[in-house]
């Protein structure tokens, strides 16, 4: 189990690996059951040495494969960005516009009622009461309407 160097070392001589070795693999731990520790032990390597090979030789997300061969690939791929491009500056103005109206603030908060737009403070008082928009004097509130607020008996 515990191997040594022709110096004496303990070390284990370091291996090289060709790349269809390595692509290989990382294959086994892409498309396989199992895992990269398993995958890494069969082999008998360390677990970050397979997970380096991955950082090189998997294929990357939104990557197409291999380059086109042909005029007509080439077109048809610079058709499919162009489309897709477009597609993302829609989504773009779309939450720019969202973000706008979500982020507005209400003019005043709650709505309020119209008996409380219409309310006025005593200056003798300090009870509020209702003024009527067609009476130009005040008025205390109905029982249908919000309860005047008085500190006066107190």
């Amino acid at each position: 189990m515990n191997q040594t160097n022709r110096d004496g070392s303990g070390a284990t001589p370091r291996r090289k690996f060709d790349e269809t070795y390595k692509r290989h693999a990382v294959e086994l731990t892409l498309h396989g059951d199992r895992t990269v520790k398993t995958v890494a032990k069969e082999l008998g390597m360390p677990i970050w040495q397979l997970y380096e090979w991955r950082k090189t030789y998997a294929p990357r997300p939104g990557d197409s494969g291999p380059p086109p061969q042909t005029l007509e690939e080439a077109e048809k791929e610079i058709a499919r960005l162009r489309s897709e491009v477009i597609r993302m500056r829609e989504r773009e103005v779309i939450l720019k516009k969202s973000l706008g109206i979500l982020s507005e603030t209400p003019e005043s908060g709650m709505p309020i009622s119209s008996s409380v737009k219409n309310a006025a403070l005593s200056p003798t008082c300090r009870q509020i009461t209702t003024v009527a928009p067609s009476s130009p004097l005040p008025r205390k509130a109905s029982r249908f309407e919000s309860a005047p607020v008085s500190d006066c008996g107190k």
